[in-house]
């Protein structure tokens, strides 16, 4: 987490930025290193970064079976790497709420050709790489028709209305950043 701090202060010393596109995707680390990278990393750089008119966090498919696990959050115990995805889609539909004057999406790039999509033996995945990122180069333009749109879990350029029913509950929402606040020591800020 202190690295995280000193990133963030980084960040702000080289001034405002128009996009940041939250990538914390690590896969196969022990629940605990996930949790600190997948989850509580991204909160205290939103928390803490001054915020681009637009952010974009990489969720996953996975998060349909991720849950909030308050507990595991606040005591550092670990958790799943779908539970880091569902915590990636609702940290972005929290900001999109708090900062009405932002655009916050969470994006699903799909199962590409990575390291990490070849994990395991595959040796084929279904999604082509240059699908995982237009999404978010869609975004960061803005140009397109929809292409404006905030506080949605998108998929290739669509709204994807198969969520987990998490992403959207603002009680849950809350409870996780209360538990990030708690963890972390910094809550996350109303509207900037």
């Amino acid at each position: 987490m202190e690295q995280t701090r000193a990133l963030a202060d980084q960040i702000n010393a080289l001034d405002e930025f128009d996009v940041i596109i939250h990538n914390a995707g690590e896969y196969g680390l022990s629940d605990a290193e996930l949790l600190n990278s997948n989850s509580l990393s991204p909160y205290l750089l939103t928390a803490l970064v001054t915020p681009p008119q637009q952010l974009s966090y990489l969720s996953s498919d996975q998060h349909l079976g991720g849950g909030l696990k308050l507990d595991e959050v606040r005591s550092g115990g670990g958790i799943t790497y779908g539970d880091s995805k569902l915590h990636m889609a609702m940290i972005a539909t929290a900001a999109a709420r708090r900062w009405p004057d932002r655009q916050v999406n969470a994006v699903a790039p799909g199962w590409i050709p990575t390291l990490m999509g070849f994990h395991n033996g595959n040796t084929t995945t279904p999604d082509d790489l240059r699908d995982g990122y237009m999404t978010q180069v869609w975004l960061a333009k803005g140009i397109e028709p929809g292409s404006d749109i905030t506080g949605e879990y998108l998929f290739h350029q669509q709204v994807d209305r198969r969520v987990n029913d998490l992403v959207h509950d603002e009680e849950a929402q809350d409870r996780l950043l209360a538990a990030y606040a708690d963890r972390t020591g910094v809550a996350f800020p109303a509207e900037r």
